[in-house]
């Protein structure tokens, strides 16, 4: 249904997902976050359909959060995903950094992304990371929440991220004691 807060979407969109589209016409490719257009309304043309997701090979460490009022078969406030490659130095050689919920689509967050490339994880970058989160998007008040209050989640969510993508970093200790 297009929701800018669905959890498969944002975990997708992390990961580096295309839809293979099938239609009377042709067939065709299109990276995940070309697809959603607008709020429920995506780049799928009449008669259209998705015939496959792909994802591309090679190991990544990935991480999803997500905040809800329950943690099962609830809509989501805010949701985010994270999926890195490390090189052998220990820095971050590639990140994809999704959220959803704190805009009319599912977004990828190049801006973060950068931040992580060429980095060593540690509590400073997540701080970092932490609050260039909050300011992503454009999150919009609801019954879930207001916008500063998913503008908080982000924050949060991204320091989620690090401590359990780096458990040996101990991370938690340091961000939140």
């Amino acid at each position: 249904n297009a929701s800018p807060i669905a959890d498969m979407t944002a975990m997708l969109l992390a990961l580096g997902a295309s839809l293979d589209l099938e239609g009377a016409g042709a067939n065709r490719t299109i990276p995940l976050e070309e697809f959603f257009l607008s709020y429920k309304k995506t780049a799928l043309a009449p008669g259209e359909r998705i015939a496959r997701i792909v994802l591309p090979a090679g190991p990544v460490l990935f991480n999803f959060e997500k905040s809800a009022k329950r943690a099962r078969l609830d809509i989501a406030t805010v949701n985010t995903a994270l999926a890195v490659t490390m090189a052998a130095d220990g820095t971050v050689a590639r990140a994809r950094w999704s959220a959803g919920g704190i805009a009319p689509v599912p977004l990828r967050l190049p801006d973060l992304e950068a931040l992580l490339t060429g980095r060593k994880p540690s509590a400073a970058l997540a701080r970092e990371a932490g609050s260039l989160a909050m300011a992503s998007g454009a999150p919009i008040g609801d019954v879930r929440g207001s916008a500063g209050y998913r503008r908080r989640l982000m924050e949060r969510l991204a320091w989620a991220h690090f401590i359990r993508l780096w458990p040996a970093l101990k991370l938690d200790e340091e961000l939140m004691p």
